[in-house]
């Protein structure tokens, strides 16, 4: 009875394997990622914060509307389309 299960184990294992190289082949991995710049990716997070969480007239604050408005230069297509 251990040899069945120690054999399924191993299977099963093998498997796993099998599948986690075929995810993490470097072909798959290219073909579903784009080439990221770090420091455009860096400036585009600090543009991002700076508009979201600056408040230009402390006795006025933004609402909701006006921050969402001012924020929506750094949303995808799909995101801008949606409610929020």
């Amino acid at each position: 009875m251990a040899a069945i299960i120690r054999k399924i184990l191993s299977l099963l294992f093998l498997f796993v394997l099998f599948l986690s190289l075929v995810a993490c082949n470097q072909d798959a991995v290219n073909q579903n990622s784009e080439e990221v710049n770090v420091e455009e990716a860096e400036k585009l997070f600090k543009d991002y914060s700076t508009e979201l969480y600056t408040i230009k007239d402390l006795s006025n604050p933004p609402t909701f509307d006006e921050i969402a408005e001012n924020i929506k230069v750094y949303l995808t297509m799909k995101e801008k389309l949606e409610p929020f």
